[in-house]
């Protein structure tokens, strides 16, 4: 199930969610993202696609990194494609 469904569905529960924002480029998702954590202190989170979100996401993964904040990554495998799914 996506990420975002699970989202909604909690919501519609009434169950705490998190709030999610749409970023279409992931450097500049983890640059808000460590902006937010250093200005308000709560952890936050940046999902990226697994191949090449994970290679745009490093040039802000280094800035995070030397900084005075923690900073955690956590990397799922390659997507799984099905035979027949296009290359």
């Amino acid at each position: 199930m996506p990420f975002q469904v699970a989202v909604s569905r909690f919501r519609e529960m009434g169950k705490k969610a998190p709030g999610l924002i749409l970023c279409l480029d992931e450097a500049v998702a983890m640059a808000a993202a460590h902006g937010h954590y250093m200005v308000s202190g709560r952890p936050q989170v940046v999902l990226v696609h697994s191949e090449l979100g994970t290679l745009q996401v490093g040039g802000a993964m280094t800035n995070a990194q030397r900084g005075p904040h923690p900073r955690r990554s956590h990397r799922r495998g390659p997507a799984r494609r099905k035979a027949g799914d296009l290359a």
